[in-house]
């Protein structure tokens, strides 16, 4: 997530988890806070901000 998130974005902390944590249930997260993330915009990469990004693991049956 980006370092602009957070309370000073929403006025309370740990928003991000909370949403992640009600969507996905009760699993175990981790997560660090950056300075942007890159990311395409059409055939550019581009760096955003104010940006969360989420990955999902999921062990095979």
């Amino acid at each position: 997530s980006c370092n602009g998130r957070g309370a000073h974005l929403y006025g309370e902390g740990d928003h991000d988890s909370r949403v992640i944590a009600a969507t996905t249930g009760a699993i175990p997260t981790a997560g660090f806070f950056c300075n942007g993330e890159i990311g395409p915009i059409g055939n550019s990469n581009f760096l955003h901000g104010f940006t969360a990004s989420v990955g999902i693991f999921q062990e095979k049956d």
